[in-house]
Formats: C-alpha cells, sequence, structure tokens
C-alpha cells in the first residue's frame, strides 16, 4: 500500500501563510507528484523559512556561506557512493 504525504512546515511567523494557502500548497503539490510519478510512493517535505536558516543550511551542506531562494534536499544520505541503476537503501528510521 503506497503511503503519498505532503508534510508542511513553517519557521517564519508570516500572515501570508494562511491556512487557506498552505491547504492550496499542499493540493498542488499531491496534484504534481502524482502526475509526475504515478502510482510510485512519494513524499514530500516543504519548510517555509528564512535567509539565516538558508544560510546555515547552505554552509552545512553545500559548504557555500551565502543565501539562496530554494534548497532541495533527497531523503537519503550520500555518504556512501551510489553506482548508476542501482536501487537506494532508504533509512529504517
Amino acid at each position: 500500500m503506497k503511503s503519498n504525504k505532503v508534510y508542511l512546515e513553517s519557521e517564519i511567523d508570516d500572515p501570508l501563510l494562511t491556512p487557506a494557502l498552505t491547504d492550496r500548497v499542499c493540493e498542488g503539490l499531491k496534484t504534481a507528484a502524482a502526475e509526475l510519478l504515478g502510482d510510485e510512493a512519494w513524499s514530500v517535505c516543504l519548510v517555509f523559512t528564512d535567509d539565516g536558516s538558508i544560510r546555515v543550511l547552505n554552509k552545512e551542506r553545500r559548504s557555500i556561506d551565502s543565501v539562496t531562494d530554494v534548497l532541495s534536499f533527497p531523503m537519503w544520505d550520500f555518504s556512501a557512493p551510489c553506482v548508476a541503476g542501482e536501487e537506494l537503501e532508504e533509512d529504517e528510521d
């Protein structure tokens, strides 16, 4: 049984992030993922945050000490090399 989920988190207090807007964002993400991935199981996590947090993530994950508009990360760990065509093992957390 597939488990498709959208996780939405806000680390900022912004009056524009109303429940109606976040519901529309979640529905849009669900629609886009379903169209792109079909019957595959998927999950999406979207976090609204501030420049300071983005800068820290950039520095930790990309060794770039600056702010960007968007960061995206896969949910698996890249510490082990991946060979093209190999299936990735997911953590059992």
